[in-house]
């Protein structure tokens, strides 16, 4: 009776460690796959819809495998690639999932890159009020992020916005922002290249509202 009791034990104990290398095994090979699938998707000598059937998988399969971070690349890639056929509709759902998905996952870095593809994906696809509260949104993000030139870019786009929109002393307030924010870094090509854009712009609104002077002036500047 004992010789068969640890038997069964021995055979619980085997048929355990059998099973957990086997799941161990399935995983591993899972995110292999995914791993894969990501790289294929990337391939650019292959067609944009081989591309989205590999993305697809990798979405399945990290979806299956809970693995958040290929999840939200593959997520972001697909709405990439949608855009590259001129489905901006379509890469705009796509970047509402990927910012409901890495809101959960208190993934900072992808819902930055969310409210880009939104701001971005909107603009493109002539959605100027939605584009426009996304770069706000992204904005205010990247001044808490303390990422002082992503919240420039957005607000070149907004400035650039609100002229398109006709209303030229709310894109000035906002170009005027940009500058400040500006200011208060140290002088690099980038920030010399962005200063030198907003000045441009708001000399395109002085010129606008009639005041030349005020324009000439930006201009030189």
């Amino acid at each position: 009776m004992k010789l068969f009791r640890k038997s069964f034990l021995f055979f619980c104990l085997l048929f355990s460690l059998l099973f957990l290398n086997s799941s161990n095994l399935y995983s591993q090979n899972q995110t292999d796959s995914t791993a894969i699938y990501y790289e294929l998707s990337n391939n650019k000598s292959k067609s944009i819809k081989q591309r989205l059937d590999y993305i697809n998988k990798v979405i399945s399969l990290s979806s299956q495998n809970n693995n958040k971070e290929f999840l939200l690349n593959g997520l972001n890639r697909k709405s990439y690639l949608y855009t590259k056929l001129g489905y901006y509709n379509t890469a705009i759902t796509i970047s509402k999932q990927l910012l409901k998905e890495s809101t959960k996952a208190k993934d900072t870095s992808k819902v930055l890159l969310s409210y880009k593809n939104l701001a971005d994906y909107s603009r493109l696809n002539d959605s100027l009020f939605h584009a426009f509260n996304y770069y706000q949104e992204h904005k205010l993000l990247s001044l808490k992020q303390k990422d002082s030139m992503g919240a420039i870019r957005d607000l070149r786009f907004m400035a650039s916005i609100q002229y398109k929109l006709g209303v030229l002393h709310e894109s000035e307030s906002t170009a005027v922002e940009g500058i400040t924010i500006l200011d208060a870094l140290k002088e690099t090509d980038e920030t010399l290249e962005s200063k030198i854009g907003l000045y441009n712009h708001l000399g395109i609104i002085y010129k606008e509202l009639g005041n030349y002077r005020g324009a000439l002036e930006l201009y030189n500047k």
